[in-house]
């Protein structure tokens, strides 16, 4: 099978050589002259549609346009949007100066974010101080862990609706609700893991040892 693939390959090619033979041995039908005349605008054509997209990505532009337009005028495009560009850039102090201004609003920017974020969470802070049964992410991980990083519990949690149950151990803190490990119906038996939206807790006390 693979033999009989190579010898279809070797007479295509075969083939498409004679054919092209053939056209240069015709002068009367089609001038050798033409068929190389065409063959060398093709190769000027693709050079200049290869040239003028790389300096329009160069200079960071899209370069299917410049392509285009480079096929209909070679080398006369290329030359154009190489001083063209170049002039559109600026000179190289006024590109550093546009960058370093760049940078300086960037950091301005994150500067800015990271105050209202730091104001955020003052403002959740005291949100949270004036009202006991406000609860959130940042507060729920304030009790979570004990002094030496150990897991704090076991917790009596108050729900919105008065219903206390008992944390064996908090699983994870996501942004809107908390996972809890729970008590088992017998000692010694786990008990369910569940989610509960911090809205609908409203304390969160640990748990007295008798």
């Amino acid at each position: 099978m693979r033999e009989t693939i190579l010898y279809g390959l070797k007479e295509g090619l075969w083939c498409v050589w004679n054919w092209f033979i053939s056209l240069v041995e015709l002068p009367l039908t089609i001038s050798p002259a033409y068929i190389w005349g065409s063959l060398i605008a093709c190769v000027i054509m693709l050079a200049s549609a290869a040239w003028a997209g790389n300096i329009a990505e160069n200079k960071g532009r899209y370069p299917h346009l410049h392509i285009f337009l480079a096929l209909i005028l070679p080398f006369i495009y290329p030359l154009i949007i190489s001083f063209v560009l170049k002039a559109l850039e600026g000179s190289p102090e006024a590109v550093r100066k546009g960058n370093k201004a760049k940078r300086e609003h960037a950091a301005a920017r994150r500067e800015a974010q990271i105050a209202a974020e730091e104001q955020a969470i003052a403002d959740q802070l005291q949100r949270e101080e004036a009202d006991p049964t406000l609860w959130s992410k940042s507060r729920m991980e304030r009790i979570a862990y004990n002094a030496d990083g150990s897991a704090a519990g076991p917790f009596i949690c108050t729900l919105s609706d008065g219903q206390q149950i008992r944390v064996v151990a908090i699983q994870g803190l996501q942004e809107n609700v908390a996972v809890f490990e729970l008590a088992g119906a017998e000692p010694g038996v786990r008990g369910p893991v569940m989610r509960f939206p911090y809205e609908r807790i409203h304390g969160m006390e640990v748990e007295k040892q008798v």
